[in-house]
């Protein structure tokens, strides 16, 4: 982060008791999720449940970096939609396989048989 980030991190109240280093490991952590494509929510989770990371300190440091890069962040959430859009996609197309493949096993009544 930059100097200019330092800064606003001293003005920012949510910082007070937090030292550089676990701010900078909390970033670093971010960015790992972030590879996984991991929703806000997700990183805030994952960064609690694994690493104890209070979410305050997770979300305070997640809106900084969206604040000093947002066209990146603007590009992450579209990615994210398309994933999730990706996948819903997927689900649709898997059931639609497998009723297609059940209606042509089961064999078809007619009248006759009826």
């Amino acid at each position: 982060m930059s100097t200019m980030a330092q800064n606003t991190m001293k003005d920012d109240s949510s910082f007070d008791d937090v030292a550089w280093d676990e701010i900078k490991s909390v970033q670093v952590m971010i960015e790992r999720c972030m590879q996984h494509y991991l929703t806000q929510a997700e990183i805030i989770t994952t960064l609690q449940s694994q690493m104890g990371v209070r979410p305050s300190l997770t979300t305070s440091v997640l809106r900084l970096l969206e604040e000093q890069n947002g066209p990146y962040f603007y590009s992450y959430n579209v990615m994210l939609r398309v994933k999730d859009q990706l996948t819903s996609f997927n689900y649709l197309a898997d059931q639609q396989k497998r009723l297609i493949n059940s209606s042509t096993t089961t064999p078809q009544r007619t009248a006759a048989h009826v």
